[in-house]
């Protein structure tokens, strides 16, 4: 068992005057949650909110963890966060109704945990991600370039399995050379235009439209609710893709390798943005943001996401594909997988 998951340190009480509340987990990484109130474990637990589908590998304990970080909240002062770096503790002040329901304190965890994550040569990445008869495959792209509708469409015709959707965590190894799928949101959120379009028997799993538009109208489901199974074992990554389902499928389809700046820019971005705090956004009840998140960015942290892009471009390669229908795409994806 490793060890930051097998062990606690003793039971800590408060930090700085504060009561210890509980440390909050994805995967083996953790962070520690001093706070004046505990409205939030709950929360944390699965009321209302269900971090387990949201964040890759979240779990909560009521016990202490051997993390260096820490956060501390306190109702006093005025709503923002200060990070003491040499103590790796995140200071939150700000009104309890922003911080009962626990969202902020989560993703606060969420970018701490992205730090301790890069010190290991690992990162979240936006993507979605599936098994293939044993092989990792990384699907990139933006929001909106029909990530989740070509998972589904392998899941369905070519029996892949949902490693996730939306965010993955991936790791490198440097020495041995190699990099694997290590876990990922098992969440899929669809939208009812591309439904619609795409697979119209799962038009069944909407409520009634109301006043929504089909681009509006949006729901979230289990890989097992539209028939695809989830594999949640860590698998080598074989093949990585930029795609773009052409929306009318029109366009002759395109395939080529990437390997300048474009793809660079776009991996580098990828798996920048959290550690660097530019995808936490925190905000208060009233959609205020609630304070300035920092960057935990250092060189070390830049070098290992260099060798690990320059990695993903010459040992796996990325595919760019575009434009074709769905099926030609995924046929394209599984020839290049198994090749």
């Amino acid at each position: 068992m490793n060890e930051k998951i097998g062990y606690f340190s003793p039971e800590a009480n408060e930090k700085e005057g504060i009561p210890f509340r509980c440390s909050i987990w994805m995967g083996k990484h953790s962070v520690n949650v001093y706070s004046e109130i505990g409205d939030f474990l709950p929360y944390f637990e699965g009321l209302g909110v269900n971090y387990i589908s949201s964040f890759p590998g979240w779990h909560v304990e009521k016990r202490s963890s051997k993390s260096e970080y820490s956060i501390l909240y306190q109702s006093a002062g005025k709503a923002g966060f200060e990070f003491d770096q040499a103590k790796k503790i995140l200071k939150a002040r700000g009104g309890i109704e922003d911080y009962k329901d626990g969202q902020v304190l989560a993703y606060i965890g969420f970018w701490l945990m992205e730090a301790q994550r890069q010190t290991e040569s690992m990162y979240t990445m936006h993507s979605s991600a599936l098994c293939l008869g044993g092989n990792g495959v990384l699907l990139l792209g933006h929001s909106g370039s029909g990530k989740t509708s070509l998972l589904l469409a392998l899941g369905e015709k070519y029996g892949g399995e949902v490693v996730s959707n939306d965010l993955t965590v991936v790791s490198y190894d440097p020495v041995a050379q190699n990099m694997f799928l290590v876990d990922g949101t098992k969440e899929i959120r669809l939208r009812l235009a591309s439904i619609k379009a795409k697979f119209p028997h799962l038009v069944k799993l909407f409520p009634n439209e109301g006043n929504l538009s089909p681009w509006e109208n949006k729901i979230a489901v289990s890989p097992e609710d539209v028939g695809v199974k989830t594999n949640k074992e860590q698998r080598p990554v074989k093949s990585a893709f930029l795609v773009h389902l052409d929306s009318d499928a029109t366009e002759n389809l395109v395939v080529h390798r990437e390997n300048g700046i474009s793809v660079r820019y776009t991996l580098y971005e990828d798996m920048s943005r959290i550690v660097r705090g530019s995808a936490i956004s925190l905000f208060g009840k009233q959609n205020n943001i609630l304070g300035y998140i920092p960057s935990l960015d250092t060189p070390q942290f830049h070098q290992g996401r260099v060798d690990t892009i320059e990695f993903i471009l010459n040992k796996i390669g990325v595919w760019n594909i575009s434009g074709g229908n769905i099926d030609q795409i995924c046929e394209a994806i599984t020839r290049i997988t198994f090749s």
